[in-house]
């Protein structure tokens, strides 16, 4: 099959924005995200490999929309590794989730073959056990609800865009100390594509989202 990057899009059954998952596939295989266990079996179903071949299920930080389905999953699929930040992997432990997740920390790297991930510790950004993943040979950024629009966006011009995404990190951004933090290691890496966890890719002037986001950050 070669590496391959897919998106994969779960409605919500509470009529919030859909989520995203993304799947990476190469001699190793990781998906960035999961889901709510409301979403598990449609995710599995969606998935353009076997679930028996999925190695790693990544998870940004430990709320519903990122790991609700992950108990379920190692039902289905007991051989996957949760990939996440020492935090997150206390809460899975105490939750009666997995008790052997792979705990990565700011820097580290798993690679899947050809295709190699990058951790970003970017704690408090959001929840308190975040982290965003970078793929370094495409350079894309799978940043989670950093980024994030919650309304449809679809077609909306850039201004309107990038309004929404400044919007929403107003709105659910608890720390502008910690916000800035990661943003300054955001800017280190060659980011072409800002994969988000809900709403458009940000394929164009990447840069200028980084920025916007360092305004909110100040104020």
């Amino acid at each position: 099959m070669g590496n391959q990057v897919y998106r994969l899009t779960t409605p919500r059954s509470d009529g919030e924005i859909p989520c995203h998952q993304y799947l990476l596939v190469d001699e190793l295989s990781a998906l960035i995200s999961l889901g709510t266990i409301q979403m598990v079996d449609e995710v599995r179903e969606s998935l353009p490999i076997p679930v028996s071949r999925l190695t790693y299920v990544v998870t940004p930080h430990f709320e519903g929309d990122e790991c609700g389905g992950l108990a379920r999953l190692l039902e289905l699929a007991p051989q996957v590794v949760p990939v996440c930040s020492h935090t997150c992997a206390r809460q899975l432990f105490r939750f009666g989730i997995c008790h052997s997740s792979l705990i990565v920390s700011d820097g580290d790297r798993l690679d899947l073959g050809a295709l190699r991930l990058r951790f970003i510790a970017t704690p408090h950004v959001h929840q308190w056990d975040s982290i965003l993943t970078y793929e370094e040979t495409m350079g894309i950024l799978f940043s989670s609800d950093l980024f994030m629009q919650r309304k449809d966006t679809w077609g909306l011009p850039p201004e309107a865009l990038m309004a929404e995404v400044v919007e929403v990190a107003r709105g659910i951004m608890p720390s502008p100390r910690a916000l800035g933090q990661a943003l300054e290691k955001i800017q280190e890496l060659d980011i072409k594509v800002i994969a988000p966890g809900h709403g458009r890719l940000l394929t164009s002037n990447v840069e200028s989202y980084v920025s916007a986001l360092k305004d909110v950050a100040k104020s």
